[in-house]
């Protein structure tokens, strides 16, 4: 049934495809049934199907790189979505070629703000990537070079909502970098509005900056915004894993212990989605559900989410890294009134992470919230 759906929606694309091309000039809006398609695809985490659609799009029409480009960003997302690097070298490659495809387009459209933007948010997500690695300089360099053009492509058209989100959630980080400087904080106003134009107005980065939102608001502590955001989204994508980690810890850094454990253990059964042997989702949720049941005083689930931590076989040393716990406490096994301890409570093995734009998936999200690494 799922094979037969996916054919149905390659032969729509396709016509719909073969009436764009008609148009010379490169123009995203003429591919937006494709795009969006491909959104809801990547938002429910139907990577085969994505991949297979992309497959098809790209030798029909091997000359226009938004193709190669998407499909670049949908081995992103499923790198964060799976917590690996299994698909560095097809990033890799296929990033290359949508790098030309574009800059061998802006040579004849030096006008046309879509393709300005586009390259612009290809050096955004390249750079975003090399962060995932520590390359400060690539990650730099991608950035700058990524946002210049991303300005530019609004100054030639101010309608091009897109653009507001990379500019906005720019402007924020670097508003949050220079919180010192007193007019700062209206600088993070203006940010903050860019990013709701784009959530409400824009072609292809609604979901995306939607997303980015409920990690801001969770930043700032205003609980309220980011859960209505978060609670829309999921109303709307039901099984995306990321709106559940970014409203878990909206929570759990906000110290909404109960909240946090209801939000996580209803993600817990949808990591049952990603194959067995990516088992840093798993033993990084059990670890956050360990140290929120500590501090719930839920001493019995506390122990068992350890146990399952310290049971996990797998060689990724971040999982080892979880497994060095430093206990400041008794053990919960004491505290719950056994006699003999067995598993430390997770109380120093890992450390949070502030909400930001770390680095974009497929649908624009921020890769991280506040995981215990």
């Amino acid at each position: 049934m799922q094979n037969a759906k996916c054919k149905i929606i390659k032969i729509f694309l396709l016509c719909v495809l073969c009436i764009s091309v008609a148009n010379a000039r490169f123009s995203p809006s003429l591919h937006q049934s494709i795009i969006d398609s491909s959104l809801t695809l990547a938002l429910n985490q139907e990577y085969d199907s994505l991949f297979s659609l992309f497959r098809v799009l790209g030798r029909e029409n091997p000359q226009n790189p938004l193709f190669d480009f998407y499909q670049m960003l949908a081995c992103e997302a499923k790198m964060i979505d799976y917590e690996t690097t299994a698909w560095v070298k097809a990033f890799d490659s296929l990033g290359a070629r949508a790098e030309r495809g574009f800059k061998r387009i802006m040579k004849r459209e030096k006008r046309n703000p879509w393709i300005h933007y586009f390259l612009g948010n290809y050096y955004v997500t390249r750079g975003a990537h090399e962060l995932r690695f520590s390359n400060y300089l690539n990650f730099s360099r991608n950035i700058f070079k990524g946002i210049g053009l991303i300005r530019k492509s609004v100054k030639l058209d101010s309608t091009l909502y897109d653009a507001y989100l990379y500019l906005g959630t720019y402007e924020y980080a670097k508003a949050e970098i220079f919180k010192w400087v007193p007019f700062m904080e209206d600088e993070k106003e203006e940010a903050l509005g860019m990013i709701r134009l784009a959530m409400e107005k824009s072609l292809f980065s609604r979901q995306a900056a939607a997303q980015v939102l409920v990690g801001i608001y969770g930043h700032m502590g205003d609980v309220a915004n980011a859960e209505k955001i978060a609670l829309d989204f999921k109303a709307r994508y039901p099984q995306n894993r990321a709106i559940y980690w970014l409203l878990g810890n909206v929570y759990l850094s906000e110290k909404l212990y109960a909240r946090a454990r209801a939000e996580f253990e209803a993600l817990e059964p949808m990591l049952g989605g990603i194959p067995r042997e990516y088992d840093y989702n798993a033993a990084s949720l059990n670890a956050i559900l360990g140290r929120i049941t500590y501090n719930l005083g839920d001493y019995r689930a506390c122990a068992a989410r350890c146990g399952r931590v310290l049971a996990c076989r797998s060689g990724d040393p971040r999982i080892k890294k979880l497994k060095k716990f430093r206990p400041k406490r008794k053990n919960a096994w004491q505290e719950a009134g056994n006699e003999k301890p067995h598993h430390p409570a997770l109380l120093g093995g890992g450390r949070y992470h502030g909400f930001g734009p770390d680095h974009q998936t497929f649908s624009g999200a921020p890769a991280y919230a506040l995981r215990v690494r």
